[in-house]
C-alpha cells in the first residue's frame, strides 16, 4: 500500500503517527541519502549517523513539519545541512580535524573553486553586457577572437588609439572583479 504513495502522501501519514509510512519513506530514501552523505564525508559510519539524524528529526517534528515543493529535495537539503553540522563537530576534535583536512576539505574546496569560477564568469559576462556597445565589441574581438588592436581597428574602421583606449577602460573596469575572485581562490588554498 505505501509503495504507491508519493513522498508527500507518506509525510501526511507520518504526521498522523503512522509508523509504517515512516518505515516506507525510510526504505525508499535511505540509500540515496546515505550515498549522498558518504560522498561528502568519506566515511560510512559518519554518513549513517547523518542520515539517521535526519530521519530522527523528521519523526520528532512530524506534527509540525510543513514542506512545500519536493520532499526529496527537502531531504537532500536536510542531509547537506546535517553534513555541515557534522563536519563542524569533527573540526573541533584535533584527531578528526586532520582527517577532515586531508580527506574531506579538498573535495569541498574543489567544489567551491568551480562555483567561484562559474560565478566569476557570470559576473564578468554581466559587466561586459553593460559596457557601451562599441567597447563591448572591441573587448570581445580582443578576448574571444584574439585579434590584435591593429586588426580590431581595421575590422571596425576606427583608429588603433581608440581600440587601445577602449580596451584599457574595459580591463580597468573588470580588474576589481577578477582581483576579488583571485583572492577568494587563494584563501581556499591556504
Amino acid at each position: 500500500m505505501y509503495t504507491e504513495l508519493t513522498d508527500l502522501e507518506l509525510l501526511e501519514c507520518i504526521k498522523r503517527d503512522d509508523v509504517n509510512a515512516f518505515e516506507a519513506l525510510y526504505r525508499r530514501m535511505w540509500e540515496k541519502l546515505f550515498l549522498f552523505a558518504q560522498g561528502r564525508l568519506k566515511s560510512k559510519a559518519d554518513a549513517e549517523d547523518v542520515v539517521q539524524q535526519v530521519f530522527m528529526n523528521i519523526w520528532e517534528q512530524r506534527a509540525t513539519k510543513n514542506i512545500v515543493g519536493s520532499f526529496s529535495n527537502y531531504l537532500f537539503t536536510a542531509v547537506r545541512y546535517e553534513v555541515i553540522d557534522h563536519l563542524a563537530v569533527m573540526l573541533e576534535d584535533h584527531q578528526q580535524r586532520a582527517h577532515v583536512e586531508a580527506h574531506i576539505l579538498p573535495g569541498f574546496n574543489e567544489t567551491l573553486e568551480n562555483l567561484l569560477a562559474k560565478e566569476m564568469d557570470k559576473e564578468i559576462s554581466v559587466h561586459i553586457q553593460n559596457m557601451p556597445e562599441q567597447m563591448q565589441r572591441i573587448f570581445r574581438l580582443s578576448r574571444e577572437e584574439q585579434l590584435t588592436p591593429e586588426e580590431i581597428a581595421k575590422t571596425l574602421a576606427i583608429t588603433e588609439k581608440t581600440v587601445r583606449n577602449q580596451l584599457s577602460i574595459a580591463v580597468n573596469n573588470l580588474r576589481p572583479l577578477v582581483k576579488e575572485s583571485l583572492v577568494l581562490l587563494l584563501i581556499l588554498h591556504t
